[in-house]
């Protein structure tokens, strides 16, 4: 996968089975949910998965290919 470093809202590459399927776990101290700091708070704003790994160099989406889910960060 892609080298470089990722930008804040990056979550960061991973992979998924051949049907899709994969966990992550994140912990950071750059984001909160509902905390109320305008520069972590994430809550109100997306997600979205797309289909390849960023390489870290194009902008704004990394060349990463197509979207492949999005949702709202709500609580």
């Amino acid at each position: 996968m892609g080298e470089g470093e990722a930008h804040k809202g990056d979550i960061g590459n991973f992979s998924t089975d051949e049907y899709g399927s994969g966990t992550i776990t994140i912990t950071t101290s750059e984001w909160c949910i509902g905390c109320g700091d305008a520069t972590k708070d994430i809550l109100g704003k997306s997600l979205i998965v797309h289909q390849g790994p960023d390489d870290y160099v194009t902008q704004p989406s990394g060349n990463s290919g197509a979207r492949v889910a999005c949702s709202a960060i709500i609580r």
